[in-house]
C-alpha cells in the first residue's frame, strides 16, 4: 500500500534535494575554468559542464518517473536519492531509453506499483547497470529486474536477493539461464560417467552432461547455479522423467569410444534429474525469462 501523501516527497522536493546535496559548481565557476590558459583547468571546466548536463539528465529521468506514478518515500535518505540520481546520470542513453519505455507500459497496463518494493534493491541495481553496456544478456535482466520492484503483477515474488544472484553470474551463464529456463520441461535429464578402477572404484570422467540444446552448458556454471538455489541435482533419481529423456547418453558413449575403443567396456553412468526451485522459478520470472 502506497504511504499517506503527507509522507510523501514531491516533485520540487525531490529535486530540491537532491540540487543541495550534489551542490555543482557554478555556472560562472565552470564558464572561468573552460577559459583557463591552463588546459588543466580547461579540462576540469569541461568535465564539470560534462557533470552537470548528466546530473540534469538524471534528475530529469527521475521527475519523469515520478510523474508516470511512481512513489518515492520521505524514508529514502538524501544519500540513497543521491545515489539513485548519480547511477542514473552514469548510464548510457539506450539503458535510460529502456527504462523508461518500460515504466510507460508499466502505467499504461496500470500495473505501475505505487512505491519502489526494496530502495536498496532498486539502488543497487541502478549502480549496476552503469557497467554492464558490453554485457547485454545480464544487463537486460539487471534491466528487468529493476523494472519488477514496481511492477505489480510481481508484488508476491520480488525478493532482494535476487539483486546478490545477478552479481554471481557471467553474462555467458545469464545466456544459458535464458535457455534452460525458456525452453526446458519442470525437470531434465542429466548424468555423470565415471572411469571404473581396478581396485573397485570409480574415476570422475564427464560431470553433470545434459541433453541437447543444453549440452554446451558446463558443469561449473551448474554448480554455481545449484549453489545459488536456483536448481536442484540428484544423482540417482530418474522417476520424473522417462527412459526416452537419456537417449543422448548414447552419443556421448560413442563419442568415448571414438577417444578410446576400451571406455565403454569401463564406463559407469549415474543418471539423475535437474529440477528449478521455487527460487529459480520466481528469479526467472522477475528477470524477465518466464511469465
Amino acid at each position: 500500500m502506497s504511504e499517506p501523501i503527507s509522507t510523501i516527497k514531491t516533485t520540487s522536493e525531490i529535486v530540491k534535494t537532491t540540487t543541495e546535496v550534489i551542490k555543482p559548481d557554478s555556472v560562472a565557476e565552470i564558464h572561468a575554468l573552460q577559459h583557463s590558459d591552463d588546459p588543466r583547468l580547461q579540462n576540469a571546466g569541461n568535465y564539470e559542464a560534462d557533470t552537470k548536463q548528466k546530473i540534469a539528465e538524471a534528475k530529469n529521468l527521475l521527475v519523469t518517473l515520478v510523474h508516470a506514478g511512481l512513489v518515492l518515500p520521505i524514508k529514502m535518505t538524501k544519500g540513497a536519492m543521491v545515489k539513485i540520481v548519480e547511477s542514473f546520470s552514469l548510464h548510457s542513453e539506450s539503458t535510460k531509453q529502456a527504462i523508461n519505455q518500460k515504466i510507460e507500459s508499466l502505467k499504461n497496463q496500470g500495473i505501475l506499483s505505487g512505491e519502489i518494493s526494496s530502495i536498496p534493491a532498486f539502488a543497487d541495481m541502478a549502480e549496476r547497470l552503469v557497467y554492464l553496456d558490453d554485457e547485454p544478456d545480464i544487463k537486460q535482466m539487471f534491466e528487468d529486474l529493476l523494472i519488477s520492484t514496481v511492477d505489480l503483477t510481481k508484488n508476491d515474488i520480488n525478493h532482494p536477493a535476487y539483486v546478490e544472484v545477478l552479481k554471481q553470474i557471467s553474462n555467458q551463464e545469464a545466456c544459458n539461464l535464458k535457455l534452460i529456463f525458456s525452453h526446458s520441461p519442470n525437470s531434465i535429464a542429466i548424468c555423470n560417467f565415471g572411469f571404473k578402477h581396478h581396485n573397485g572404484g570409480t574415476i570422475p570422467l564427464l560431470k553433470y552432461c545434459l541433453p541437447i540444446p543444453f549440452s554446451e552448458i558446463p558443469a561449473q556454471a551448474l554448480e554455481n547455479w545449484e549453489r545459488l538455489k536456483l536448481i536442484e541435482i540428484v544423482i540417482g533419481l530418474e522417476w520424473i522423467t522417462d527412459d526416452s529423456s537419456y537417449k543422448y547418453i548414447q552419443d556421448i558413449l560413442a563419442a568415448l569410444e571414438k577417444e578410446n575403443a576400451s571406455y565403454t567396456e569401463h564406463v559407469e553412468i549415474s543418471k539423475g534429474v535437474l529440477r528449478f526451485t521455487e527460487f529459480g522459478k520466481n528469479f526467472a520470472k522477475a528477470v524477465g525469462i518466464i511469465e
